[in-house]
């Protein structure tokens, strides 16, 4: 009877322990986030010293003057063509509350002016990975609630985005996509807190799903895959302390039979208290060489009031799924 009594007081302890780790690295109760928005900068090296001036972001206050339904502007993405930079975006309405994609133009990387929406569809739409490709401008956006990964063309660039290619079947979130000479590679996220690894001959070749490669809080691509160094690099969002709390820098391994992701840098982006517009984090980095030098697009939200919302299931899922991406 002792021994039992013994065995259950240890189990209560040991649970009381696990609760109070998970509590410490994913609160129970946690500020609520707000509303989303862009920040851009010039930077001598593709991994950035990102730090927000006022003068370098877009916030939904400011491109209401243009749009007044706009509600938030997230998942930046941008390509220069000719003289301008051109930078697509997800954009959330008041009314109705959809997003669609949208565009921003400017000549000199600083000053951007609303052109207006390029793609509108019956489903959710977001984070328009836009991409030049022998000779033609490409976009992979999310559209995972039409249970295909579908790929856009332009005809008339920055409008005109229509299907090209369905690539593969499936809810997939927030596909990223890198193409060479050499290599044809995807990374997209399923509803299930797990991160796949697709491969290709080309970009219109047959797709196929290879691998999980990361699992758990973080398993979400969050940006462009870029080189530096000579090696390839995947912004990876960190939820760990909420969606949309911080980023994380993943590199690409190829030197295994199965390509790994291995993690080079914690907190690459993260809340910046002191600026209203990403008080409660960062999710989203696009970096490119533009002339010379590279530019970067990124996003982040605000603290929604003074009141934290219950995350308890969500936090005890995120650290299940954090365990069994050890085995």
């Amino acid at each position: 009877m002792a021994k039992s009594k013994k065995i259950v007081i240890g189990v209560v302890l040991t649970g009381i322990l696990c609760l109070v780790l998970i509590h410490f690295r994913t609160p129970f109760f946690q500020p609520k986030g707000g509303d989303w928005s862009v920040g851009f900068g010039f930077s001598d090296a593709a991994i950035a010293d990102v730090k927000p001036r006022r003068d370098q972001v877009i916030s939904p206050t400011d491109l209401q003057k243009s749009e007044k339904n706009t509600k938030f502007l997230a998942d930046p993405f941008f390509i220069k063509e000719k003289d301008s930079f051109y930078l697509f975006f997800e954009h959330k309405h008041f009314n109705p509350f959809k997003a669609d994609i949208s565009v921003m133009a400017s000549a000199d990387g600083k000053k951007y002016h609303y052109k207006g929406k390029v793609l509108e569809e019956k489903f959710h739409l977001s984070y328009p990975q836009v991409f030049r490709h022998q000779g033609k401008m490409y976009m992979l956006p999310e559209t995972g609630a039409a249970g295909h990964v579908l790929l856009y063309a332009s005809d008339n660039f920055p409008y005109g985005w229509k299907i090209a290619d369905t690539l593969f079947k499936g809810r997939f979130k927030d596909p990223s996509i890198y193409l060479s000479d050499t290599l044809s590679i995807m990374v997209a996220s399923d509803d299930n807190l797990s991160m796949h690894l697709f491969t290709a001959d080309s970009l219109h070749g047959k797709w196929a799903r290879k691998h999980r490669v990361l699992m758990g809080s973080e398993a979400r691509p969050g940006g462009r895959i870029f080189e530096s160094g000579g090696s390839l690099y995947l912004p990876v969002q960190d939820c760990s302390k909420g969606y949309g709390s911080s980023l994380s820098l993943y590199r690409f391994d190829f030197s295994k039979k199965e390509t790994q992701l291995v993690k080079v840098k914690e907190e690459f982006l993260k809340a910046v208290p002191e600026m209203r517009e990403f008080s409660y984090g960062m999710h989203h980095y696009d970096v490119q060489k533009v002339d010379g030098r590279h530019y970067y697009v990124y996003d982040g939200n605000n603290i929604d009031g003074d009141e934290k919302i219950p995350t308890i299931y969500y936090a005890l899922k995120l650290s299940l799924y954090d365990f069994l991406s050890l085995f």
